[in-house]
């Protein structure tokens, strides 16, 4: 059973809570909206935060009780954490589940918008046809829920054209899309 109480002296990394914001028309970003003190552990255990890519490296922030969503982002250490799960922890705080992504710079031209997202790998497929090989590469961009794109649509991904495959747009707080391509070898 976890403790109903923490001491104050191990929230001791400073950590930024961030918030998915219209910048300027079309240009969206994750702006701090507060800083706040954490006891931050990383996990042994890959974070599950793309139900249709693979994992990537979890971390536990226990913190004070604040106004916290799963729509919200954090940033530690310079590093984009990607919220999972909140859980309340006692009266006073909060147990955060998030998992360490990298964003990528992405751009829909047609939409004219710009907006980070974060990038997983979905399969990694590998064709040998008479004289060439392909490798057919599939990713998955999550996004937060105001990024809207369609299947058959080009995103740019940190200067990189990619098709929209597949839009998964049922969770309350991002989307998913599937982008794939086919390299030459």
């Amino acid at each position: 059973m976890a403790p109903n109480h923490i001491d104050a002296g191990k929230l001791d990394e400073r950590v930024k809570v961030l918030a998915f914001t219209e910048q300027s028309p079309g240009v969206w970003t994750w702006k701090q909206v507060r800083a706040t003190w954490a006891k931050v552990e990383l996990s042994t255990r890959h974070n599950v935060w793309s139900v249709h890519g693979i994992g990537a490296t979890g971390v536990t922030m226990t913190m004070r009780r604040q106004d916290l969503r799963l729509a919200n982002a954090l940033e530690w250490r310079g590093q984009h954490c990607f919220v999972t799960a909140i859980e309340p922890m006692g009266r006073s705080h909060l147990t955060v589940s998030a998992a360490l992504v990298a964003l990528a710079q992405c751009e829909d031209k047609v939409a004219g918008i710009k907006f980070p997202a974060s990038l997983t790998e979905k399969y990694l497929g590998h064709e040998q046809l008479e004289p060439y090989a392909t490798n057919v590469l599939r990713h998955v961009l999550v996004t937060p829920k105001a990024i809207q794109l369609k299947p058959g649509q080009l995103v740019e991904v940190d200067g990189t054209a990619w098709p929209v495959t597949l839009a998964h747009t049922l969770d309350l707080w991002h989307n998913e899309y599937e982008i794939e391509r086919t390299v030459d070898l």
